[in-house]
């Protein structure tokens, strides 16, 4: 399966722990695509900014925050 890299911008909140078992969730729509993606059996990596450590990955998207 591919390893799919997901790149935010450094200083956005893109998960966050949520309810009686603190589960993780998300507001953004790519969230419920990045768990179907899981659970068809691709790797996942969320990046944070473009600094050091970069992941590596079959494929990179790239997640822009235009809320208001």
């Amino acid at each position: 399966m591919a390893r799919i890299v997901i790149i935010t911008h450094e200083y956005d909140t893109f998960t966050r722990r949520r309810g009686l078992l603190l589960r993780k969730t998300s507001q953004f729509q790519i969230y419920d695509v990045m768990v179907e993606l899981q659970r068809r059996g691709h790797e996942l990596v969320l990046q944070q900014g473009t600094g050091s450590g970069r992941a590596s990955g079959d494929v990179a998207l790239l997640h822009v925050d235009r809320t208001v």
